[in-house]
């Protein structure tokens, strides 16, 4: 009775409405007679709401699983995509966001159930129609649509089965002709609304824009949550959580703050229903600044300037008598060292797809990264989860060096919030210049080291003082100066060492991990040392070098003791391999020949410590699933980026199982098969997951000995067969940690790293003193990696580690407006890395033999990160060919070059009476156009 009465009440305000609409010309209608068609225009939709209601109040329940098969497929396989809202300099930095505001016309929260964000729409005059005739006529299809319902709830002419399925069917029809008639009523509202008609005249609705989610995430007194204003998403339940911090998460670790502290910061997100008009929306958004007290700190010097640290976090190591054998050391030599940062530039940038799975919060995040069990956690934090509701997967990365291991949380945690608040897919993926505005670079250092030596060449005192550029937030910044600590000995034997390390904290995107993780940084400061060492003696560097090298036995400034050392064999095997004595000759003889080409030669050694310098995270998980067709499916906790783990993975498996590789199969890293994963990274991939692995398959290995004893002619399929009607498990999961390491450094002792690898490398250049210009003639490498689980990969590993390095130490410079910090070198038309002309144009690699390493997975060695130092023996090249150059020119001594040795750098070192001509400016006489930091 109620259904016919509301729907008669409706046809009859529908009859009232066509008549006011034929005989009344609404664009010339006062605004008064606007206003109020648009009031009766939602007349109709309430008695429609009523009506429903009192129709499915009753029914519920059956028309609930119509509902979901049909309605939530649909909606799932629909995705939304999220831009950023970055800050990009215009206002500078310090700044307090004091008002964000969108220019957007919003739905309602009905017009939410098609996820409707951002569309583009322009209204005539016949589409106005067309969308008013939706909204009147859905009423009336609702009614005809009840009433047949009414007749197959009672009819009996109709199989049971039949009827229910038609009455399902009809009842969607109604739900998506209510659905349709709000959202048409929506967007005749929005048509017809004071705002949009005084600015857009004759009704042509142009802002592209019906509805935005605009998500504002505030970080202040280490809380994040939504900051809501009721005039931009009315749709949207302002509060998420109340906290994601845990005790180990830096304050701004997702970028997120009321304060602007640097161009490139995360300002806001806006979600629309495709990635161009996403962007577009983001452009629309205004914010209001409220300039805050402070200086602009931009590079490490300005940093110290103003003394501006991370409290709390300096490193320092102490080894001997520094103070005491300064003094007394035979030569003192004094000196500063500076090193650029690198952008990562990975072929896929940051990305990310979240897709919630409809019920009990849940939620899957498909997302590029190093570290999925970081994203799942800062997920399940932000959306105030627990983290089994969330599942992180990777399949695979299109490169990552480190700018995936935290990073991706950046991107993940407000996708996350829209798909959650929303309940559709949201994915986002950064442009290349929007990545390298926002996730940061390698970074930067400066050395001011002291150092003591004898005359033959030996370091007796060392004192260094290392500075960082750690960015605006601390990320991993102490991390990396740890290592850097660490590696400052590079693989030297020295006495007497001090190393304090200093993150300064300034006015960029935070710094983050990159290949190397500080390491190299720390090592190439030791190497200028022994450069300006053999240089003021007059020496050969090789010969400094050589003597200085560790030794089997020796201990490093942190008292770890050096086993299975095979420094000086990877030495010795590389000066065979370049042949170093006659090539000296030769480029000696060279320059000579030629006054404005030079040659020089470099022989670098490296020891690179394995293991994460948190003792937390030396650990890994597998999963190994054998089913009984024999087919393996095995799952450990490493993300494959490129660098060949799953391969490695496959072959230990493979080894282990003592059966064909075809019948293993990894199909993605996932949070739900090996929780608690720690980042794929600090070289320790390989290592840590395929010790988990073995042990798996170990333990599979075990279940099946009585099978095998009785079968022992048996395949592989008939064992698993018998095993499984045998109801022996043929699902394990396998777990390692790594053993006897630990380091504390208020007491200097411990073991950092679990063992090192070991590494040589001879480059030979050739310099243009009048263009800056260099090309790398011949690199010979040598490198101890145990016993390679995969020559091919790792041979493999150590070209792209070198040539990645390449453009470390010779062509890569991030640069920075000195103003106000904002990068100047995004996209690859700003920033060049290296390519095909830049590599050595003869190159060989060589691993050394019959070198097992005990502490690894089947004798094997890490390979990620120790080779992209070698590449320095081309920047310590190019400093011997320009040392060569200024020796010609009259001119002795040392000099300082700093890295990245780039084509003006080269040029300026080469001194001679074109440089003299020009003149010095004062210090502080001028500002330049960009800054390395």
């Amino acid at each position: 009775m109620g259904v016919g009465i509301a729907g008669g009440i409706s046809t009859a305000l529908l009859i009232v409405l066509f008549i006011i609409n034929v005989f009344t010309n609404i664009k010339k209608s006062p605004a008064r007679r606007r206003r109020l068609l648009c009031w009766i225009t939602s007349m109709p939709m309430v008695v429609s709401i009523l009506s429903l209601f009192i129709f499915l109040i009753p029914r519920a329940s059956d028309i609930c699983d119509t509902v979901k098969q049909v309605y939530l497929p649909f909606v799932l396989m629909h995705f939304v995509d999220l831009a950023l809202l970055i800050q990009g300099g215009e206002e500078g930095v310090l700044n307090e966001v004091v008002e964000v505001h969108a220019p957007f016309s919003l739905c309602q929260p009905p017009c939410c159930f098609f996820g409707i964000c951002v569309h583009d729409l322009t209204f005539t005059k016949i589409r106005l129609r067309i969308v008013k005739g939706l909204v009147y006529q859905a009423p009336v299809l609702q009614f005809v649509l009840i009433i047949i319902m009414n007749v197959l709830d009672h009819a009996d002419f109709l199989e049971k089965k039949t009827s229910d399925k038609l009455f399902q069917f009809f009842a969607l029809l109604n739900i998506l002709a209510f659905m349709f008639g709000i959202w048409g009523f929506n967007i005749l509202n929005a048509a017809l609304s004071p705002m949009l008609r005084t600015k857009w005249k004759r009704y042509i609705l142009r802002t592209k824009v019906l509805s935005a989610f605009v998500v504002i995430l505030k970080m202040q007194n280490f809380i994040l949550g939504i900051l809501y204003f009721a005039n931009v998403i009315p749709c949207i339940i302002p509060y998420i959580s109340p906290s994601i911090m845990r005790k180990n998460i830096d304050p701004g670790y997702l970028g997120y703050r009321p304060r602007v502290t640097c161009c490139g910061q995360v300002i806001a997100c806006v979600v629309a229903d495709n990635l161009a008009l996403a962007q577009r929306a983001s452009r629309l958004v205004k914010v209001t600044y409220r300039p805050s007290a402070g200086p602009t700190i931009i590079t490490i010097q300005d940093a110290i300037d103003n003394n501006s640290f991370y409290e709390g976090h300096a490193r320092q190591i102490i080894k001997g008598n520094v103070d005491a054998a300064l003094p007394n050391a035979q030569h003192v030599l004094e000196g500063t060292f500076q090193m650029a940062g690198q952008e990562h530039f990975y072929l896929e940038t940051q990305a990310v797809l979240v897709v919630p799975k409809g019920e009990d919060g849940e939620l899957d995040v498909t997302c590029s990264t190093q570290n999925p069990s970081e994203v799942q956690q800062v997920v399940a934090e932000v959306l105030g989860l627990p983290a089994n509701r969330v599942v992180c997967r990777v399949k695979r990365m299109g490169g990552g060096f480190g700018g995936k291991e935290t990073r991706s949380a950046m991107l993940a945690a407000p996708a996350a919030v829209a798909s959650f608040r929303l309940q559709r897919p949201v994915r986002c993926m950064l442009d290349r210049d929007e990545d390298m505005m926002i996730t940061g670079t390698r970074h930067p250092f400066m050395a001011r080291y002291k150092v003591g030596f004898d005359s033959t060449g030996k370091i007796t005192a060392l004192d260094v003082q290392l500075f960082s550029n750690g960015g605006n937030t601390m990320d991993l910044s102490r991390g990396i100066m740890e290592r850097a600590v660490f590696h400052i000995d590079n693989a030297y034997q020295i006495d007497n060492l001090r190393c304090h390390g200093i993150v300064c904290r300034t006015n960029l995107p935070s710094n983050t991990a990159f290949r190397g993780f500080g390491g190299p940084q720390g090592m190439a400061v030791i190497e200028n040392v022994m450069t300006d060492v053999a240089t003021y003696l007059n020496m050969d560097p090789l010969a400094v070098r050589s003597l200085n090298l560790y030794r089997e036995g020796d201990e490093t400034h942190y008292n770890q003791r050096l086993e299975y050392c095979t420094l000086d064999r990877c030495w010795s095997e590389c000066q065979a391999l370049a042949r170093t004595d006659q090539r000296r000759k030769e480029i000696d003889n060279f320059n000579r020949a030629h006054r404005f080409k030079k040659r020089g030669m470099a022989l670098i050694p490296t020891k690179f410590g394995i293991a994460f310098t948190a003792l937390f995270l030396n650990q890994a998980g597998a999963l190994v699933h054998v089913y009984k067709d024999g087919s393996v499916l095995l799952t450990h906790g490493g993300t494959e980026m490129g660098q060949g783990l799953h391969t490695k993975m496959l072959q230990v498996a493979s080894r282990s199982l003592n059966i064909p590789v075809d019948l293993i199969f990894i199909s993605e890293t996932s949070t739900d098969k090996v929780p608690n994963t720690s980042p794929t990274a600090a070289s320790a991939g390989s290592d840590l997951n395929g010790m988990a692995v073995l042990n798996a398959c170990q333990i599979l290995m075990d279940r099946l000995v009585p099978i095998r004893k009785a079968n022992p002619e048996g395949t592989w399929q008939q064992w698993i067969q018998d095993a499984y009607f045998q109801r022996i498990s043929l699902s394990t999961t396998g777990f390692y940690k790594t053993p006897d390491i630990g380091y504390d450094f208020v007491t200097n002792k411990g073991t950092p790293f679990r063992y090192f690898t070991f590494g040589a490398a001879c480059s030979v250049v050739e310099v243009d003193c009048l263009t800056g210009n260099h090309r790398v003639l011949r690199t010979d490498i040598v490198m101890d990696l145990g016993e390679s689980l995969n020559p091919a990969i790792d041979i493999g590993q150590v070209e792209g580690g070198f040539v990645q390095g390449l453009g470390l130490f010779t062509l890569e410079e991030p640069l920075f407006s000195p103003s106000n910090g904002q990068v100047m070198t995004r996209g690859p038309s700003n920033y060049k890395i290296p390519s095909a002309d830049d590599i050595p144009e003869e190159f060989n690699v060589s691993l050394l033999r019959g070198c097992p390493n005990p502490h690894a997975v089947y004798s094997s060695k890490a390979v990620g990160e120790p080779p992209l130092f070698l590449a320095s023996s081309v920047f310590f090249a190019i400093k011997d060919a320009i040392h060569s150059a200024r020796t010609e020119a009259g001119i002795t001594g040392n000099f300082t070059i700093n890295s990245p040795a780039t084509s003006e750098r080269i040029r300026m070192a080469c001194e001679d009476d074109l440089i003299r001509k020009v003149s010095k400016p004062a210090s502080g006489a001028f500002q330049p156009w960009a800054a390395s930091v």
